[in-house]
């Protein structure tokens, strides 16, 4: 699993010790696999308080922006906040990999762009470790590859 980066220093400068990040974030993801989008919502956000350079708060945060978007009334809105919280998680640290799949995965199925996409996804598969992910992520280039 992805470690999440050392934690920074956060409000009024006092440092937040890592086990305490790395115990919100693993709170924060049980709730999102386990379907609870505004528990997991408001954890991501309790981490980015103390921490707001925090990839991996910042990209789940963005994925359960687009997964909320869904039927929502103003779900383009919610698709493009999604899209820039991957965008600033990558500023942060280019190489994380779920903020590029997810980024990938949004481009591809909700905005129709397969280049960006693609563009997107060929970064995931050149910092992902040999395995299953980066199996599923290199059929998924050359499917929509295929379909263009």
């Amino acid at each position: 699993s992805l470690e999440p980066p050392a934690a920074g220093s956060g409000e009024g400068g006092r440092t937040i010790p890592p086990e305490v990040l790395r115990g919100m974030l693993q709170a924060a993801r049980q709730s999102l696999f386990a379907g609870r989008p505004q528990e997991a919502s408001a954890a991501y956000q309790a981490v980015l308080k103390r921490d707001p350079q925090n990839v991996d708060a910042l990209s789940h945060l963005g994925l359960l922006l687009v997964m909320s978007a869904d039927g929502a009334e103003r779900g383009s809105e919610l698709v493009d906040h999604g899209l820039r919280l991957f965008d600033r998680a990558l500023a942060i640290d280019a190489t994380y990999g779920p903020a590029l799949f997810y980024r990938g995965q949004v481009l591809y199925e909700v905005k129709h762009d397969a280049a960006g996409a693609i563009a997107s996804w060929e970064k995931f598969v050149a910092v992902a470790p040999p395995g299953e992910d980066r199996a599923r992520v290199v059929k998924m280039i050359a499917d929509a590859k295929a379909k263009r």
